[in-house]
């Protein structure tokens, strides 16, 4: 069974097939379990913010407890944990901001309500925290710890500061995309990078959380630097630990995306399509999606969402992908007002997100995630010129990848030579796609899928598709 989490040495997490299970010491089972027994733990479960746990049956405890033997010789205790499982998984290098906003906040309040049970977390980082549609679940449920009431001091705040507040500052403050600040950067910014990339004037703004902490950073540590605070008063100090998470609450607010264009996110207004055809191309995937039920869908290239929306009401779980992260943005906007079943990524198809971490096994690439998801259709729509002519990826490699993404359907635009956005694309490099006709691109389709059905659209200057996957 493979190990998907080491980092903690009280448990570790591993996997067998659609099972997730988590080895931790029996001491800090018990204590998991008496916050979810709790008041505060009865209300997060009931809201879907903390991952659902049981003990594991006997007959998968004993196969666990044999597989990981020599890695828990030295416990005295073991207990083995079954967890729900989370559709989809997905990291924070691939969140727009207001994901990660709402992982934060989600974060804290469990702080807040592992408080009041004298417990609290031994970590802050958006690695433990997953989206189920538009809810943020907390799943690392080793990440809780006895705590001392009367420390005022929340022991997490460095790594959520860096992981959480300093990306969505330097969003707001630069521009800098939170999901690119993340990749490949598990432990996320330090203040003293923030503070060299903000104004005299933002670094006053920001002087609590970012000034302070980089002025502080220089200082000469001792071993007293580290020895842990406490107060005769545990109600003053926990007033202390509340103030603090509250203003944690408000930073956060604060550093959010205020709503934003770019090129992409009028897109779909923009690229010329007559009432028409906008009426039909609607009516043609949604006909599409009927054709199944209660089913998963992948919208890759999304743009503003339109399609993913339409999935989602339709009753499918649905992935949404685009490399707009402002769109990605807008899109959660809608989908938290409506509650719908849509994650929303940042990702470029192109170029998609890797193995990371230690030994490349502690997050998962996004394509063996979305091979594994098994949906049951995948949308390209508007995005296999953006492929073929902008990433230069052949057509039969596009189908390739569709087919192998999708169980059954897929829905997909081919856009023609004559198209404005085609030309604009070219910059004058006709020649390299001479042969990009509708020929050719039904041909390179036929291997992989049947076409069902075709719509004309903007006067025969775009075709709609849709495939059925041989054997399927």
């Amino acid at each position: 069974m493979p190990i998907s989490s080491f980092r903690d040495p009280s448990g570790f997490l591993l996997t067998r097939g659609e099972q997730i299970f988590r080895i931790v010491h029996t001491e800090d089972a018990e204590d998991l379990f008496r916050f979810l027994e709790s008041r505060p733990g009865r209300g997060l479960l009931r809201q879907g913010h903390f991952i659902a746990s049981r003990y594991a049956a006997h007959e998968d405890r004993d196969l666990v407890l044999d597989d990981v033997a020599d890695r828990i010789c030295d416990w005295e205790s073991a207990a083995v944990l079954e967890h729900e499982r989370v559709w989809f998984p997905s990291y924070p290098f691939e969140w727009p901001s207001l994901m990660l906003a709402e992982a934060a906040r989600v974060t804290l309040d469990i702080a807040a309500k592992l408080q009041a049970e004298n417990l609290g977390l031994k970590d802050a980082t958006p690695y433990n925290v997953l989206f189920r549609g538009p809810h943020a679940v907390f799943v690392d449920a080793t990440s809780i710890e006895k705590r001392d009431p009367t420390d005022p001091l929340w022991r997490p705040l460095g790594q959520f500061l860096q992981t959480f507040l300093y990306p969505l500052i330097l969003e707001r403050t630069t521009g800098a995309r939170s999901c690119e600040t993340l990749f490949g950067r598990r432990e996320g910014v330090t203040s003293d990078e923030v503070y060299q990339r903000l104004t005299y004037w933002q670094r006053l703004r920001y002087l609590r959380w970012v000034s302070i902490p980089h002025w502080l950073s220089g200082r000469k540590l001792t071993p007293a630097s580290y020895r842990p605070q406490s107060s005769a008063d545990a109600e003053a100090a926990g007033n202390i630990f509340g103030s603090t998470l509250r203003a944690l609450h408000t930073a956060i607010a604060a550093a959010e995306a205020t709503s934003e264009r770019s090129v992409w996110n009028t897109y779909a207004v923009n690229c010329h399509y007559d009432d028409a055809s906008r009426a039909a191309k609607h009516g043609f995937v949604t006909q599409a999606l009927s054709r199944f039920e209660n089913g998963r869908v992948l919208d890759l290239g999304a743009n503003d969402g339109e399609y993913s929306l339409v999935a989602a009401r339709a009753g499918h779980q649905t992935v949404a992908c685009d490399l707009d992260a402002a769109c990605m943005n807008a899109l959660w906007r809608q989908v938290r007002v409506e509650n719908l079943a849509v994650l929303p990524l940042v990702l470029n198809l192109a170029n998609p997100s890797p193995a990371m971490g230690w030994n490349n096994q502690e997050t998962k690439p996004f394509l063996e995630r979305a091979r594994e998801a098994r949906f049951d259709c995948v949308l390209l729509l508007a995005l296999l010129h953006h492929l073929t002519i902008t990433e230069r990826v052949p057509l039969a490699f596009v189908v390739d990848l569709a087919a192998d993404l999708t169980t059954e359907y897929v829905v997909i635009e081919w856009v023609g030579p004559e198209d404005l956005y085609y030309q604009a694309l070219l910059r004058g490099r006709q020649s390299l796609h001479a042969n990009d006709t509708r020929e050719a691109f039904e041909s390179a389709c036929s291997r992989r899928f049947e076409i069902v059905s075709t719509v004309s659209l903007s006067g025969g200057r775009r075709w709609l598709y849709l495939l059925a996957k041989h054997g399927s």
